[in-house]
């Protein structure tokens, strides 16, 4: 009977102790879960705390970028370029015989361009129209003073203040002499307000000169194309038809619709020169403003050799067409060398600097690397072979292409009129 008493006695210590260690097992669950509950209930505090803190830095974020976007919105504006001692870019003759001229081209002109905007750009018909127009002063000066069109040089400064003065966000800039400022102008304000986001639109007034294709290229067919319009004048740099995504205008009722007339300014390619002017010289007859002067050099020249010719000068013939100079040709040689490095090596050398006596300021994206003098022939030999956008009538003593072809190949790319010019009787031409 004791030893079953033990027995149970035993066995009932031993479910007490189990159930001791199940309590104290259960207590610690307990105490973890309780730790874990105020963990997360601190992190959701956390939580809360931070999310209240975001949701007020996003509503602060979100009212400074409206506060930004109206600030954008009051300030943008469309810009207007204009390279405006450019034949394509000369106002009309009426302008600058008025004696308000200037203010009245500066308000037509942003009146035309707003006009423009309410058709291909309705959104931005409306906003503030800057116009920034450069030219080199005394070029411009003594252009306008020669054609007739002012009286003396001092007439464009007050042409100029009306233009400046005509709106707050007109500008006429007068820079210094030299062919190349007014270009590195626009060029730089062009760069400066393409990255502008407050500069809606870029009314581009320079596409004579190919030289500004390369500024413009980098942007085509990018987003930015459609920020850019590019005007166009009665005569478009040849370059610019390989320009893509960007829109175009013409304004005919503001600038000129044909090159700016001087005395010796080219004939029109259907006048020739009586015999008499050619051969008698003289003073070229009274009130004929087509008629060139006569040449300070004789008459009579045996070679059309770039050598012989004075500087800033041109060979015309007598029909006052111009005349290449004869160069020679290039070595086999040499050929091989330039084909090289422009075919193989894919060389792009600068026209200015290797063939225009360095007059590349730099930072033109072509090369400046050393050619030998027969690689310089050989490239103006290419460059001769392409047309001048002012054929038989160029008077730019600086000019590479050709003017003229004596080829038979019906696809030549120079046209009819200027095939087999007549070469009998070569003179000289100072360039003005």
């Amino acid at each position: 009977m004791a030893v079953a008493v033990a027995e149970q006695f035993s066995d009932w210590v031993s479910q007490a102790q189990k159930k001791v260690e199940e309590m104290k097992a259960f207590s610690d669950q307990i105490k973890k879960l309780d730790k874990e509950r105020r963990d997360v209930s601190n992190d959701l505090q956390r939580e809360r705390v931070a999310a209240r803190q975001t949701q007020e830095e996003s509503k602060s974020l979100m009212r400074q970028l409206g506060e930004l976007q109206e600030a954008v919105e009051r300030s943008s504006f469309v810009l207007v370029l204009i390279d405006a001692d450019a034949d394509g870019y000369i106002f009309k003759e009426s302008y600058y015989k008025d004696i308000d001229g200037g203010r009245n081209a500066a308000l037509d002109l942003e009146a035309a361009v707003r006009e423009h905007l309410k058709s291909s750009h309705p959104d931005l018909s409306s906003m503030p129209i800057m116009i920034k127009a450069f030219a080199n002063a005394d070029g411009l000066a003594q252009l306008l003073v020669k054609a007739k069109l002012m009286k003396s040089p001092g007439s464009l400064i007050s042409f100029v203040k009306g233009f400046s003065q005509a709106c707050d966000a007109s500008d006429f800039v007068l820079v210094g002499s030299g062919k190349d400022r007014a270009d590195e102008k626009i060029k730089g304000t062009f760069q400066q307000f393409i990255a502008n986001p407050t500069c809606r639109h870029v009314v581009f007034g320079a596409c004579h000169d190919n030289g500004y294709v390369r500024l413009l290229e980098r942007h085509q067919n990018t987003a930015a194309a459609d920020r850019v319009t590019l005007l166009r004048p009665f005569e478009t740099g040849r370059e610019f038809a390989g320009l893509t995504g960007f829109r175009s205008m013409r304004l005919e009722t503001i600038f000129r619709s044909e090159p700016v007339v001087t005395r010796n300014s080219p004939p029109p390619a259907h006048r020739t020169l009586s015999a008499e002017e050619v051969e008698g010289g003289g003073s070229p007859p009274r009130g004929n403003p087509w008629v060139a002067p006569r040449p300070t050099l004789p008459r009579n020249v045996l070679s059309r050799k770039p050598e012989d010719l004075p500087a800033n000068s041109v060979y015309i013939n007598a029909a006052n067409q111009r005349l290449d100079s004869e160069l020679p040709s290039p070595s086999a040689d040499a050929v091989r060398s330039w084909e090289h490095k422009v075919i193989t090596a894919k060389m792009r050398y600068c026209r200015k600097y290797h063939l225009q006596e360095n007059r590349c300021p730099g930072r033109c994206g072509y090369s400046h690397g050393p050619l030998r003098p027969g690689e310089v022939l050989v490239y103006r030999h290419k460059l001769r072979q392409e047309v001048c956008n002012d054929g038989p009538k160029c008077r730019d003593a600086s000019c590479l292409y050709g003017h003229h072809c004596s080829c038979a190949r019906p696809s030549c790319k120079f046209p009819a009129a200027m095939h087999h010019v007549d070469v009998s009787l070569v003179s000289v031409f100072q360039c003005v």
